[in-house]
């Protein structure tokens, strides 16, 4: 198709516009009538700012550390329960019970109303404030003023109801767990000082004082063994001078001497039982039997004789010390029995009671830890009741719109045009489509495959151009109406036989 087939079609459309002008004019008055019978939507929009905290978070924290997004998002959620939403369409009287089911009041408040976050510099960094708006739809401008205000304030109250619950959780949490610990520690404590009174002679604390007093005795012993022995000696010698005069049997009495200090030497090598120990005990036993005989009899003698008062008195005093030292032997056995158990229990009491002091050592940092994060607690619980902390304020509320936002007439009306004027023009190229026409001499030569030598138009009358014309419109209106092509004008186009008779 060339420029002047479009021409001659543009023609022709020209010529035909009295009829297609109709689908044009019923299309933009169904526009205007569509855009001035739809109710306008009016759209109420309150601002809420998330506030930053008045005191300064290094100084004292907030128990609520939910990011203010988060806490955007929860809010949504309850704010747009069935109950919720149920509960404000039915305070605001916004839909009547009768025509709409609760369904059908749920969905419609929620495709009504828009929580959206607000972009100031960069939304949720630390150098950019957070701010959201509430919006509400409605057919009245007061009526959506109310209801975005109702969300505004209900969005405030649960939030600062949210924040008080989660301090003062947070802080009778950590109360009950300062509490638990403290019973705790108390426990551990009394099991700390019960076991060390229980065991006070076997505490670590006290055990090299215990092997010293043991090393002490010990020596002693030692010592009051060889003063006994030496004692022995002297007592013997005396009674032996005194039963031979003064030039008694010391050869006795200096062999008994050495087998007691070779004794004694022995004993602080070996073990009791031992060959050596039993051997040597039992020639002292065997010799100081032969003395006491020789003895025994001396005192006889002495008896009927007398003993010199210097000797007697030296014999007294020998005896009595020898009294006194195994008096002392008597008393420093048990206690030196009792440091060699309590040594012994020493190390056993060592492991249980470092496992007690351990225990009490882990109780008393978990209860500084709670004592301290109870303090925080009390902090958090203080800001959120002074209400100094991070929190949410109506910086802007909903006010009755005085601009709709729907529906846009003038959008509807100049789409409705539109259409008419692309149906007017469907119409034409249907009608050229179904109903072809020979109108020039070129669909003449195409009918023909040739150039024809002259052509003759077909003149109808006056009456055959007006039911021509008449024919035309109705076709027109039953396509616009949405019928069939099935009328035919019959003059519109000629039979082949007729229209070449009369090119010839």
């Amino acid at each position: 198709m060339n420029s002047q087939d479009l021409r001659f079609y543009a023609s022709l459309y020209v010529q035909r516009l009295r009829y297609l002008i109709i689908p044009i004019v019923v299309a933009t008055l169904v526009g205007l009538a569509v855009a001035v019978l739809l109710q306008p939507i009016y759209r109420s929009v309150a601002k809420i700012l998330v506030e930053s905290p008045r005191v300064s978070t290094e100084l004292a924290r907030s128990s609520v550390t939910a990011d203010p997004i988060q806490q955007l998002q929860v809010l949504e959620q309850q704010l747009t329960t069935r109950a919720s939403l149920l509960g404000l369409a039915e305070k605001f009287a916004i839909f009547p019970k009768a025509a709409f089911s609760d369904d059908d009041v749920v969905a419609q408040m929620l495709a009504r109303t828009r929580i959206e976050p607000v972009v100031l510099n960069n939304l949720g960094s630390a150098s950019g404030a957070i701010a959201f708006t509430v919006s509400f739809d409605a057919t009245d401008p007061i009526l959506a003023a109310d209801v975005a205000n109702a969300y505004a304030n209900a969005m405030l109250e649960a939030n600062e109801r949210e924040r008080r619950a989660v301090a003062d959780d947070t802080h009778e949490f950590f109360k009950r767990e300062v509490e638990r610990l403290a019973a705790a520690l108390k426990d551990a404590q009394e099991a700390v000082l019960s076991f060390k009174l229980e065991h006070k002679e076997a505490l670590p604390d006290s055990l090299e004082f215990r092997r010293t007093q043991q090393r002490a005795y010990e020596e002693r012993l030692g010592q009051i063994q060889r003063e006994t022995i030496s004692l022995q000696q002297k007592r013997s010698m005396i009674q032996q001078i005194s039963a031979s005069g003064g030039q008694g049997a010391l050869a006795d009495d200096q062999q008994l001497t050495e087998l007691r200090r070779s004794l004694a030497e022995q004993e602080t090598i070996f073990k009791d039982g031992s060959t050596n120990l039993t051997a040597l005990r039992t020639r002292v036993a065997d010799l100081e039997k032969r003395i006491s005989e020789k003895g025994k009899t001396a005192t006889d003698v002495t008896g009927a004789a007398g003993m010199s008062p210097e000797l007697r008195l030296q014999l007294a005093d020998a005896e009595g010390q020898l009294a006194l030292i195994g008096q002392e032997k008597e008393s420093i056995g048990p206690l030196l029995d009792g440091l060699t158990r309590s040594i012994a229990d020493t190390e056993m009491n060592s492991t249980k009671l470092r496992a007690l002091e351990q225990n009490y050592e882990a109780v008393q940092t978990h209860y500084n830890e709670a004592v301290a994060r109870l303090a925080d607690a009390s902090t958090g619980q203080r800001i959120e009741m002074e209400a100094v902390g991070q929190k949410l304020s109506l910086i802007e509320p909903a006010t009755p719109p005085e601009k709709r936002i729907s529906p846009k007439r003038q959008v509807i009306v100049l789409a409705s045009f539109g259409a008419g004027v692309g149906l007017s023009f469907g119409i034409f190229a249907l009608m050229e489509i179904f109903f072809p026409t020979i109108r020039r001499p070129a669909d003449l030569a195409a009918v023909f495959r040739g150039q024809p030598f002259v052509t003759i138009p077909y003149i109808a009358a006056d009456s055959q151009e007006s039911a021509r014309q008449m024919r035309l419109g109705i076709a027109a209106v039953v396509l616009l109406l949405g019928g069939s092509p099935i009328f035919l004008p019959l003059n519109s186009r000629l039979p082949a036989n007729v229209e070449v008779n009369s090119a010839i």
